[in-house]
């Protein structure tokens, strides 16, 4: 028979052994009779070599076919998971005596190799004790401890991160490309796997509706803005309310809350895209006109255009061959020079054209 004290213990998450059981009373009831063997489980784990339990004074991992020997008693192990929850069989042929299994049941320990590592709570319960006698010699217990996850959930060392997808030209800033914001927390959490949210994106002073993706369980969560047509402005994200929104939305699995200590520090100090999707508009005006008599225009004169667009554009490439002249209705491609673009001020260019082709009429 076993009975032990039980308990609930709020891990530190800082590498350290935790002890889970005390107050242990072994029998093996019949004069005599050693403990030939005891069964218990961990449930909770996450799959990693980091999963360690101390048996007998020997540490080893909680990962599928670990075996071995312990040092103090020679007492074998073996180690066999399903799922999250790991089986652990003791058995020593000469058996132990009362106060040695005493001693290995209150001496059993549970460590997270990695600080803060631990997600959720594990569960550790002894389940079954044999003793040396021929029959009748198992016995099934339900003794459970719990080691609790009270640590919360914050951000990881890799600070939260923009990217943005490409359509045509500069990436982020047309209708139709996104501009996406990757969270990486310390460990893996639940929430903020789907949905909208309209506090944290700005284009210019305008919040904008963003979507939350990723897998529930993970350490990592995505906030994507998809540009509409009509957008304009700097792309800006408000660390405040980022702050605000993983407070609210995120959680280990444990069930702890998400803390971060002070402000998520400027995500956007490299400025994000000026989104631009409304087109420019032209507008081309007659300026002056050189040797015009009363007659109209001869093949001596000279026209003056302006140019103008709605907005600033990038015109390092504007040339003469960017424009073209017409007449009546048709494009004139002989006897006719067009200058070189000329700036004149802001938005608005110059561009002079001449030629024998240039006679009155339309155009």
């Amino acid at each position: 028979t076993a009975s032990v004290t039980t308990s609930t213990v709020n891990y530190a998450n800082t590498a350290l052994t935790q002890t889970l059981f005390s107050s242990a009373a072994i029998s093996a009831v019949d004069t005599g009779q050693t403990i030939t063997g005891l069964k218990f489980t961990v449930a909770g784990l996450d799959g990693t070599t980091n999963e360690r339990i101390t048996v007998d004074g020997t540490e080893f991992s909680l990962t599928n076919a670990t075996s071995g020997t312990t040092t103090a008693n020679s007492v074998g192990y073996r180690v066999d998971v399903t799922g999250s929850t790991a089986t652990v069989t003791l058995t020593r042929i000469v058996g132990l005596s009362a106060a040695e299994a005493k001693t290995l049941v209150e001496g059993l320990a549970y460590r997270y190799a990695t600080s803060n590592g631990m997600t959720g709570d594990h569960v550790v319960t002894l389940t079954e004790i044999t003793d040396s006698g021929s029959n009748n010699n198992v016995t099934t217990l339900a003794l459970a401890s719990t080691v609790h996850d009270n640590t919360a959930p914050t951000l990881s060392a890799t600070a939260p991160s923009t990217t943005v997808t490409t359509i045509a030209g500069t990436g982020g800033d047309s209708a139709g490309e996104t501009i996406v914001l990757t969270v990486t927390f310390d460990g893996n959490v639940q929430g903020l796997t789907s949905g909208n949210n309209s506090t944290i994106f700005k284009v210019g002073s305008t919040v904008v509706s963003a979507t939350w993706a990723g897998t529930a369980g993970t350490s990592t969560r995505t906030l994507t803005y998809t540009i509409p047509a009509g957008a304009n402005g700097t792309a800006t994200i408000d660390e405040a309310a980022l702050k605000d929104a993983l407070v609210a939305g995120i959680k280990d699995l444990a069930g702890n809350a998400f803390t971060y200590s002070g402000s998520i520090a400027n995500i956007d100090s490299t400025p994000l895209p000026t989104i631009d999707t409304t087109a420019p508009t032209l507008t081309i005006s007659r300026g002056t006109t050189t040797g015009v008599s009363s007659t109209g225009a001869t093949n001596l004169d000279s026209v003056d255009f302006f140019v103008e667009f709605s907005e600033g554009m990038t015109l390092s490439t504007l040339n003469a061959t960017d424009f073209v002249v017409m007449l009546g209705g048709a494009q004139v491609t002989s006897n006719v020079t067009i200058g070189a673009p000329t700036l004149v001020s802001g938005n608005k260019y110059k561009v002079n054209v001449s030629g024998a082709a240039i006679t009155s009429g339309t155009g």
